[in-house]
């Protein structure tokens, strides 16, 4: 079964960023974080930057990863933080995709929670 793949905005996935920062204190929260641009799954560079719409971790998971984990399983889960997640409710993160493009080869990047 194929579904089509959502795309989060860029704008949407900056304020998803700055929003998974906090603790419920503004004035306890997270400046900024070290985003991996590798697939924990798979271990190589992410090619098609995906996360769940209920998943609430920063990091991103290889399209691809999720495909073949969840090739045969009854319930998909979230490569991450192993989390039910139907197809349906994959997105491709375009500030990743973003990120990607203007780091090539990099492993990894700094990032502010505000998404600079």
């Amino acid at each position: 079964m194929q579904h089509a793949i959502k795309t989060l905005g860029f704008d949407d996935a900056v304020r998803a960023l700055s929003s998974r920062g906090r603790d419920g204190d503004d004035d306890c929260r997270v400046a900024s974080f070290e985003l991996l641009l590798r697939d924990r799954y798979s271990l190589q560079r992410i090619l098609t930057p995906c996360r769940g719409d209920t998943c609430e971790h920063d990091e991103c998971f290889d399209l691809a990863s999720y495909a073949a984990l969840n090739a045969r399983a009854s319930e998909p889960l979230c490569p991450v933080c192993s989390r039910g997640l139907p197809p349906a409710r994959v997105h491709v993160d375009e500030m990743v995709v973003r990120l990607l493009a203007a780091a090539p080869g990099a492993p990894a990047v700094e990032l502010a929670r505000d998404g600079r």
